[in-house]
């Protein structure tokens, strides 16, 4: 089991971690919410927000893609 990690680069096109973890085998795609980032001062409802519907976003890729 490969483990790749989405951190900052929620995308799946030409995310290079997920290409090289796939050609090994299957992959676990993981996204950690980290409750420290979300307590800096610049960081606000909007931004969770945005970051919910990227992941939604990257979750329907992955799906369509056989992974989710």
């Amino acid at each position: 089991m490969n483990i790749v990690w989405f951190k900052r680069d929620l995308r799946i096109v030409d995310h290079e971690a997920l290409a090289m973890a796939s050609k090994r085998g299957p992959v676990l795609p993981l996204y950690i919410f980290e409750p420290m980032l979300w307590k800096e001062p610049d960081m606000s409802r909007r931004h969770h927000q945005f970051l919910k519907a990227c992941l939604s976003e990257l979750n329907a890729s992955l799906e369509a893609m056989g992974q989710n």
